[in-house]
């Protein structure tokens, strides 16, 4: 197909879609931006609704991504006024702080996506490129606590570049960090 590529699986279109990530967890933050960057999508980071609003009162963002939870408060309210305000704007979750109830009022909000952490960043293109929620999926297979500890401790150790620089991003030993990774994954 002309126009697109496909990124680790993922079609993603020539021209970069605008996103701005908000999350107030700088480490999570950062490999989620790296993770974007690399499947073609431009990306901007904020900490704050406050800094999430102007940002997309400026118009620059075509995808919001974010956090339930930011440096200065809760970010309902913000993808309340952006699904009242700014309809065009695309809104995906990646959250640390889920419910059952807020799952439900992102649904309602029209977020294309709701996430659990980690959540990686092919998921999160997917679901902002999707443009329909199908009805009565049935729920996802979640996939088990090693499973994810083991995905997110290598997305670090990849994005950090060597083995000392992910281990203190981690705050584990160095000879540690080595062991997890030359596992399997469970």
């Amino acid at each position: 197909m002309e126009g697109r590529e496909h990124v680790e699986g993922v079609a993603v279109e020539s021209c970069a879609l605008r996103t701005l990530l908000a999350d107030a967890e700088g480490l999570t933050r950062q490999v989620l931006r790296v993770g974007l960057s690399r499947l073609g999508l431009e990306v901007r980071v904020c900490d704050s609704v406050r800094d999430a609003r102007a940002q997309v009162e400026s118009g620059w963002p075509e995808l919001l991504v974010t956090d339930l939870r930011l440096a200065d408060g809760p970010s309902m309210g913000l993808l309340e006024w952006v699904r009242r305000d700014r309809p065009a704007v695309r809104v995906v979750v990646v959250t640390g702080h889920g419910s059952v109830a807020s799952a439900v009022r992102c649904t309602r909000l029209g977020t294309l996506g709701y996430f659990e952490k980690p959540c990686g960043a092919t998921e999160v293109v997917a679901a902002a490129r999707s443009s329909v929620i199908p009805p009565d999926l049935p729920p996802a297979q979640p996939c088990s606590l090693d499973q994810a500890v083991w995905e997110y401790i290598n997305r670090i150790a990849e994005t950090s570049g060597s083995i000392t620089r992910g281990a203190g991003l981690l705050g584990i030993d160095r000879r540690s960090l080595r062991r997890m990774l030359s596992k399997h994954a469970p």
